[in-house]
């Protein structure tokens, strides 16, 4: 499942590691399409972008759950 980093992401600026992916949504990123590069299994250092899709595998409400995560708005 993909799922897109948004303009408004808290997610944006953060390391994977900084967010506890795994562990806020049970989504595990298999890979990172930034533009037209593709990073397969991304290390827990990578920081976050606007436009960056996500590639995770889980269970059948991982998408759900993880594009709730990763897109809510960042605080101001």
């Amino acid at each position: 499942m993909e799922i897109k980093v948004g303009e408004s992401s808290h997610a944006r600026g953060k390391t994977i590691a900084n967010l506890q992916l795994w562990q806020q949504t049970g989504a595990t990123i298999i890979a990172l399409r930034r533009g037209t590069e593709i990073s397969i299994s991304p290390g827990p250092h990578v920081i976050l972008r606007e436009d960056d899709i996500l590639v995770v595998v889980g269970d059948e409400q991982v998408q759900r759950r993880t594009d709730l995560f990763i897109n809510q708005a960042a605080e101001t």
